[in-house]
């Protein structure tokens, strides 16, 4: 005979083994969930380093394109077909080298945006005009390279997740640059710049001698030597003749180079016989120039703060006689080498850096 405490004992264990059953669904489910959730975050963190490796590849291959076209202005420059092909090509040769949820990742064209990085309002502007950046998505969907397959939430009726991530690389203005990068003596004052719209175009003649002037808004430096003199420049001048690049690196806004007074007559043979030894065959000589931190033209006196680099090509040097003269042109959108980030004072570091 069953008593009425036999039954309730029943009903009581029977309601316990409810309990544990959806307790352990419950317990499962959630493991199931921790456990996919950690494989799809795992997976984007992959595919943001994807992104951030297509970003540059695709970018460097912009500046490579920029390279191969010479000394000129992007600002007017359209992308051919050509060039986007280029560029796209270079954003999956380097995504496909990498995988995210074990899958080599497939970029699409349409995730491949040109334009404009505005440094200061820090924004992207989509152009085929005057393209300085890329933006890129990398990502598992339904769209490309398939969604992200669950390992355990599949009970819970979920089989699989949409993952993504996106990056931007720009062509960027000059922050450090590597020793042996400055190949003349002679830096520009901030002040040359600050006075003019555009250090470009008809404006753009500078004189690196006389110097004091608004037009020779210049100064002679000795690098990091000190003290800064005629002699020391000679020395500089003369390992540059001789195939030397005794310039350091610079990292703008740490970076303090020695400067002398404007008259250095005895350096000038120097300077025409460092010149001649590299000028191109059309009797010009490109070179890199740190920007200093001068709100005027006067003549630069001892240790003074590297706040930019600039590009020139030196077009003529007289050094004999009363007109004594070493006359530039300020070069725009050059494509370097070093690292970005710097104020933009018109020479830009071929190798991209990423903005986002």
């Amino acid at each position: 005979m069953t008593t009425k405490r036999g039954n309730h004992d029943k009903r009581q264990r029977g309601s316990m083994a409810i309990l544990a059953a959806v307790g352990t669904i419950a317990v499962a489910s959630f493991a199931a969930l921790v456990v996919d959730v950690g494989y799809v975050l795992l997976t984007k963190a992959q595919l943001q380093n994807v992104a951030d490796t297509a970003a540059q590849s695709g970018n460097l291959e912009l500046g490579r394109i920029y390279e191969e076209l010479g000394n000129f202005d992007p600002s007017d420059y359209h992308l051919t077909t050509e060039d986007r092909a280029r560029v796209i090509y270079s954003v999956n040769t380097f995504s496909q080298m990498n995988t995210a949820g074990g899958e080599p990742i497939t970029i699409l064209p349409q995730d491949i945006i040109f334009g404009a990085w505005d440094s200061a309002s820090r924004t992207f502007v989509q152009s085929d005009t005057g393209v300085t950046a890329i933006q890129v998505m990398a990502r598992r969907d339904s769209v490309a390279n398939g969604p992200v397959n669950t390992l355990l939430a599949s009970i819970m009726g979920r089989d699989s997740f949409d993952a993504s991530a996106g990056a931007g690389a720009a062509i960027a203005p000059v922050r450090t640059l590597p020793a042996g990068s400055v190949d003349f003596p002679v830096g520009i004052a901030r002040a040359w710049f600050e006075a003019k719209d555009s250090p470009c175009g008809n404006s753009s003649a500078v004189m690196f001698y006389p110097t004091g002037t608004t037009q020779g808004c210049a100064g002679w430096h000795t690098f990091e030597i000190a003290p800064a003199n005629a002699e020391t420049l000679k020395s500089i001048l003369h390992d540059i003749h001789e195939g030397r690049d005794p310039s350091p690196e610079i990292a703008v806004g740490e970076t303090f180079f020695e400067f002398t007074g404007g008259t250095v007559d005895s350096a000038l043979k120097e300077a025409e016989r460092a010149y001649h030894s590299r000028m191109d065959a059309d009797g010009t000589w490109q070179v890199h120039l740190p920007v200093y931190d001068r709100h005027d033209c006067s003549n630069p006196q001892g240790s003074i703060r590297i706040v930019g680099v600039a590009t020139a090509t030196i077009t003529g040097m007289v050094t004999t006689g009363a007109e004594k003269q070493i006359t530039a042109n300020v070069q725009c959108d050059v494509i370097g080498y070093g690292e970005g980030g710097g104020p933009d004072y018109g020479t830009h570091v071929g190798l991209p850096t990423l903005i986002e």
